[in-house]
């Protein structure tokens, strides 16, 4: 009666552990073509995620430490930067006096 009890309730071969069973499942659907492609898909995308956020990182560096030299410099030394710019690019320096002109002309007209 032990011997029965021990193949399983049909009394052929043996239950399967449910562990198995899903490990056998698992295996299956890994097997599947559009499985494989969604799997490769969300490996590329982490990977661009991954860089991305490295990217991300040295910009917040980058703006962090341009933030910490404006702090230190004085209103004198920001002006001759300005000017500095402006002489080696008059165009965009002209661009730039206009635009402000007009936002300015906005700001406070009546």
């Amino acid at each position: 009666m032990a011997k029965n009890q021990a193949s399983g309730p049909s009394g052929g071969k043996p239950e399967r552990e449910p562990a198995h069973t899903f490990e056998d499942l698992g295996r299956k659907v890994d097997e599947i073509p559009t499985v494989q492609q969604a799997e490769q898909a969300l490996r590329r995308a982490r990977e661009e995620f991954e860089k991305c956020q490295a990217h991300y990182q040295q910009a917040k560096q980058a703006a962090v430490d341009e933030i910490q030299s404006l702090r230190e410099k004085n209103f004198a030394d920001l002006l001759a930067d300005v000017l500095n710019y402006v002489r080696r690019h008059p165009g965009q320096g002209l661009i730039g006096a206009l635009l402000s002109g007009f936002f300015l002309g906005r700001i406070f007209r009546r």
